[in-house]
């Protein structure tokens, strides 16, 4: 079962419909949080709510944070978002970000997976 731990979390204005994307990675390009878009997009972290545009959004930067997967996902996969936002560790290209661990599994997409943010990887959130 996933969860959550020390989770730090910053709060921008969403620069986009984020209403069905919580527990995903955005970015926040001109620093508004918008949904990550390619598997080479920066990351700033893990929506935490569902903010409309122009809403607070809530993200989480650091911690153990609860995150939609994009296909099953092993224990102690190096995950990366895939271009809807979601956790994948399938393997990961140069060009692509390793943003985190995953500390449970997922045995198909949708599920909910823990993940530890930036913990060794290579590129991190940016």
């Amino acid at each position: 079962m996933a969860h959550q731990e020390s989770v730090v979390c910053i709060t921008l204005p969403a620069g986009a419909d984020l209403r069905t994307h919580q527990f995903k990675f955005v970015d926040a390009p001109a620093g508004l949080p918008t949904l990550v878009a390619a598997t080479t997009d920066r990351t700033i972290g893990v929506l935490q709510n569902a903010p409309n545009t122009g809403e607070a959004a809530q993200i989480a930067v650091a911690g153990v944070v609860k995150v939609e997967s994009g296909e099953a996902v092993a224990i102690g996969g190096v995950v990366k978002a895939d271009a809807t936002g979601r956790a994948t560790d399938v393997a990961i290209a140069t060009t692509e970000i390793e943003l985190g661990i995953a500390l449970t599994a997922s045995g198909a997409a949708g599920e909910l997976i823990s993940v530890l943010l930036g913990a060794g990887v290579r590129g991190g959130i940016a």
